[in-house]
């Protein structure tokens, strides 16, 4: 192979050719070497092409890619700044997931918000209103007659005649529980007075009153989670709100007994291992998440 790289680079001198034909006439080993040597360097020949257009290719990929850096980091950091507004910017109070806050208003009122809830309010001019946007808020109002306290939660209005009450908003619903006085539950031109130890969800349209436990409802803003008759997905959706780690259920439950459970939410963790004993659950914790197996 070597004689043929020499040979056609055009820098052989007439000694080397000549030492060249010496060497290819010693026999037919040579000569078929020599043979199998062309063919090769043909093949090279047609295949050099091909690859420093793949090289010159590649050049040119990462020349337009290191030019598009910036476009690239723009677009990740205008994406990162419209999720941050989306989600926290435009509200005027946000809890984190595991966070619970009290918010002392203008007017004297008082806010419990949950975990992963977000709120505007607006106060003044004869207006009291909270826009809650996601998550719970337990409301502790100061009655006023000629400046009514209000809560929309999507489609859901209520207004306060009383003092005390719980909002919690999923998706486009609202559900309302009342611990103290009345409360006016509305959506469209239907209207319902809510009392203590009732509660009523909005979704699509008014429901009906139901009787709960109103306490043992609003017992999430003193730090304890109460739950009763619910199946182990349905603990586990509730605790959402107020656990930091993602709960991925991957026990098959079908069947199993309802539970009732009373959670301390500063120690959710400690919940979850006695379910090891209790429901013969392994618990694993793995970065961010639990596993329940």
């Amino acid at each position: 192979m070597g004689w043929v790289v020499r040979l056609t680079s055009g820098d052989a001198s007439a000694e080397e050719y000549d030492d060249f034909r010496r060497w290819r006439d010693q026999g037919p080993d040579h000569l078929a070497a020599l043979n199998r040597a062309r063919q090769l360097w043909q093949q090279l020949e047609t295949a050099l092409p091909m690859v420093q257009q793949r090289q010159s290719r590649s050049r040119r990929r990462m020349i337009a890619f290191t030019r598009n850096i910036p476009v690239a980091a723009s677009l990740l950091i205008g994406a990162l700044f419209g999720y941050h507004y989306w989600t926290v910017g435009r509200f005027d109070q946000v809890t984190a997931v595991g966070e619970r806050r009290i918010v002392a208003l203008s007017d004297g009122s008082r806010l419990v918000m949950s975990g992963d809830t977000a709120l505007n309010v607006r106060i003044g001019g004869g207006m009291r209103r909270i826009d809650l946007a996601r998550g719970e808020i337990l409301v502790r109002a100061r009655h006023d007659m000629e400046s009514p306290f209000v809560v929309h939660a999507g489609e859901a209005h209520f207004r306060d005649v009383g003092t005390v009450f719980d909002v919690s908003k999923k998706g486009d619903g609202g559900r309302l529980v009342v611990v103290e006085g009345l409360v006016e539950a509305s959506r469209d031109d239907r209207r319902l007075l809510v009392a203590p130890g009732q509660s009523v969800a909005v979704n699509g349209a008014l429901g009906a009153l139901t009787a709960v436990d109103a306490q043992a409802e609003t017992a999430w803003a003193n730090g304890r989670l109460i739950l009763r008759n619910k199946t182990l997905p349905q603990m586990l959706a509730a605790l959402t709100p107020y656990y930091r780690r993602h709960i991925v259920l991957l026990k098959d439950t079908t069947g199993t007994p309802l539970l009732n459970a009373s959670i301390d939410l500063d120690h959710i963790a400690e919940w979850l291992t006695a379910l090891e004993q209790m429901q013969g659950i392994r618990v694993t914790h793995i970065a961010g998440y639990t596993f329940l197996t």
